[in-house]
C-alpha cells in the first residue's frame, strides 16, 4: 500500500489519503481496493505503447495479502485471478529474496491457468492466456544480498529471476509441484522483471519504528528511493489494459469486473 501511494504520488497527511497502511499485524486491506481517480498520464514516448496523441490514465489496485490466517486459499486465488485479469502491469510484492516458499505463493498461477476460460466452451490454452495477462513485475523488500551468479560473477535483478523460475533437479512432489509452478510463471507472464528494494531506513538517522509509519519518501534511504522512481518509470511505461484488441475505458473496466466476479 505504500509503495502504490508512492506511484499515485500521495502522501498520508492530514489533508490527503492515500491506500491505509497500518503499523499493527491486522491487515487493513480487504479484497481489492481501487485509487478514487484515475491518474492522468503524460503523453506515450514508448513505441510499443498508445498513440502519442491518445490521453493515458492509471488506475491502481491495491489488493489483500496473501496467506491471511483468516482467509483461505480458495479467497486467496479469487483475488489473486481479479487482480491479474483487471491489470495491465501487476506487481508481486515479496520479501528479501526468491524462495521456495515465495514460488510455492504462486502456486495459484497454476490454479488460474487450470481454470479459467476465454470461451465458455473450451479450456484456453497457455498461448492464449499469455495474451491476456499482465506485465508482470516481482518487487523484491528489504534486498540486501549481493546479486552473483553460481560462479560470483555479478547478474542484474531480472537475470535473477530467470534463474530462480529454471527448473530444479529432484523427483520429489514438491519439486515437481514447484518445477510446474516456475513453467507456469515463464509461459503465462510473457513480459516480466525484477527490481530488488533496499530497506528503506538502511544508513539513514530514523529511529528503529520508524517503519511502524514510514515517513516522507524524502526521508528515507537514497538506494530506496532510487528503487521507487525506477518502479514509477516501468509502471508508467507500461502496456495499456485492451480488451479484444481496444484499449479499455471505464465502463469497459466495470463491466469486465463484473463478468470477472460473476465466473468465479
Amino acid at each position: 500500500s505504500y509503495i502504490l501511494n508512492q506511484l499515485a504520488a500521495a502522501t498520508r497527511t492530514a489533508t490527503q489519503h492515500g491506500f491505509e497502511t497500518s503499523p499493527s499485524v491486522q491487515a487493513c486491506t480487504k479484497g481489492i481496493w481501487m485509487w478514487g481517480a484515475p491518474r492522468s498520464l503524460p503523453p506515450a514516448t514508448d513505441a510499443r505503447s498508445l498513440d502519442p496523441n491518445e490521453p493515458r490514465h492509471l488506475v491502481l489496485l491495491d489488493t489483500e495479502g496473501l496467506q491471511s490466517i483468516s482467509q483461505t486459499e480458495g479467497h486467496d486465488a479469487k483475488i489473486f485471478c481479479l487482480a491479474i485479469l483487471l491489470s495491465s502491469f501487476f506487481i508481486y510484492n515479496s520479501e528479501s529474496k526468491i524462495n521456495s516458499a515465495a514460488i510455492d505463493q504462486l502456486s495459484m498461477v497454476l490454479q488460474l491457468a487450470r481454470k479459467i476460460r476465454l470461451s465458455g466452451k473450451s479450456r484456453a490454452s497457455t498461448e492464449e492466456l499469455s495474451k491476456v495477462f499482465p506485465q508482470f513485475l516481482w518487487l523484491l523488500r528489504d534486498f540486501q544480498l549481493d546479486l552473483v551468479d553460481e560462479s560470483g560473477q555479478a547478474i542484474s535483478t531480472d537475470r535473477y529471476l530467470e534463474d530462480c523460475l529454471r527448473p530444479q533437479t529432484g523427483g520429489t512432489h514438491a519439486v515437481r509441484e514447484q518445477n510446474e509452478t516456475r513453467r507456469a510463471i515463464s509461459s503465462l507472464f510473457a513480459s516480466r522483471s525484477c527490481l530488488a528494494l533496499p530497506h528503506p531506513t538502511l544508513g539513514t538517522q530514523l529511529p528503529q519504528d520508524a517503519l511502524r509509519n514510514l515517513p516522507p519518501l524524502e526521508q528515507l534511504a537514497p538506494r530506496f528511493r532510487q528503487g521507487v522512481v525506477e518502479l514509477k518509470r516501468r509502471v508508467l511505461q507500461g502496456p495499456a489494459l485492451k480488451v479484444d484488441g481496444t484499449v479499455a475505458n471505464g465502463s469497459m473496466l466495470l463491466h469486465l469486473a463484473e463478468s470477472y466476479c460473476k465466473a468465479m
